[in-house]
């Protein structure tokens, strides 16, 4: 969708907002906001995104907190492409601390590079089918920090590969190495997440994004493509993340209905 588009329809949104200061409340269930006139992509207006990764991203550049709520958008609304801004607003949900879900989903992540894209990538070199397999074998709740080092020590080998054992520069090696250490890297951000002194949106996010890097790598290895980076809605890795995101803060609201 281009910039400043406006839509003729309410729109149903996921939104990331702060703990509510003292002596203030956040909106609640079936509250209707203030009319905001002329809303304007990328700041101006009641805001909010159709996908929850989209929601978390947009959290992450306005340092935002870990409470969600679905709201209902409507009258004028305009988008910058991941998130909408509109005059109108509705709540659906009131706002849940969903802090424990995304740590969760951050774990989801890493695992998924360490387990899946990167001991792929790691099966191509037959030095280092070890390594592969360790990965491919990390339990649901192993350490992520221990998970980390293994990826770390797969990329030493991986470069010890490239420069003792003659596979020198070639394609296969170099995006072995790239992968294992982005997988690495969604590890240490998932494992960062769990800490509350650190900005858990930014690591759950940071976790996201090097697991769906890894999966592009892996992915445009095997389509001798070019990978691309980043955090993308569209992509096969991006939209498990969504529906996982979407199931769990869900089922993480309705509970708080009850």
């Amino acid at each position: 969708m281009k910039k400043q588009d406006t839509l003729a329809m309410n729109t149903l949104v996921w939104h990331f907002s702060l703990q509510a200061m003292p002596g203030s409340a956040l909106p609640v269930a079936g509250q209707r906001l203030h009319t905001i006139d002329n809303p304007v992509a990328d700041g101006r207006g009641w805001g909010g995104s159709i996908y929850p990764l989209d929601a978390l991203n947009y959290a992450r550049l306005v340092y935002t907190g870990c409470h969600v709520a679905i709201r209902e958008l409507s009258g004028t609304l305009r988008s910058n492409g991941i998130q909408y801004f509109a005059s109108d607003c509705t709540m659906v949900t009131g706002y849940v601390d969903v802090r424990d879900v995304l740590v969760r989903f951050a774990r989801y992540c890493a695992l998924d590079a360490l387990r899946v894209q990167a001991s792929i990538m790691l099966r191509l070199l037959p030095s280092l089918t070890a390594h592969a397999d360790r990965l491919a074998s990390l339990t649901d709740d192993c350490d992520l920090r221990k998970a980390s080092n293994a990826a770390h020590n797969a990329w030493t080998d991986v470069a010890h590969a490239a420069n003792v054992v003659g596979y020198g520069g070639s394609e296969s090696v170099q995006w072995a190495a790239v992968n294992a250490s982005h997988a690495a890297d969604a590890a240490d951000a998932a494992s960062d997440a769990t800490n509350s002194q650190t900005d858990v949106i930014r690591n759950v996010v940071s976790a996201a994004e090097m697991a769906s890097n890894t999966a592009s790598i892996a992915d445009s290895y095997a389509r001798h493509d070019v990978p691309h980076y980043g955090y993308k809605c569209s992509s096969p890795t991006s939209d498990a993340q969504n529906k996982w995101l979407d199931t769990e803060l869900r089922a993480a609201l309705a509970r708080k209905a009850k």
